[in-house]
């Protein structure tokens, strides 16, 4: 999908369980471009961004931007847009 300054990726729904049923935790990652989340469930899982914990709780919206480190202690259900752009407003 186009949009003026920047491109949608990717979207949907994320369940870990379905995923990546036998992991407790995603692979640590170095985000290459914006990661917009709703988690959508209280799991009792955590999103870890530059080492900080964030609790997934419903209704909390998360962000992750390029350069950061990521990664998440399972499991999450969330519905996410995965955005790519240039534009140093965002």
């Amino acid at each position: 999908m186009e949009c003026p300054g920047f491109q949608i990726i990717s979207y949907g729904v994320y369940d870990s369980r379905i995923a990546l049923p036998k992991q407790t935790y995603s692979q640590q990652r170095m985000v290459a471009r914006f990661e917009l989340g709703l988690v959508t469930e209280d799991t009792g899982g955590i999103a870890y961004i530059d080492g900080k914990p964030y609790p997934l709780q419903k209704g909390l919206f998360i962000c992750g931007k390029p350069g950061q480190l990521r990664y998440t202690k399972l499991p999450l259900r969330c519905h996410y847009v995965h955005i790519l752009t240039e534009d140093p407003v965002l």
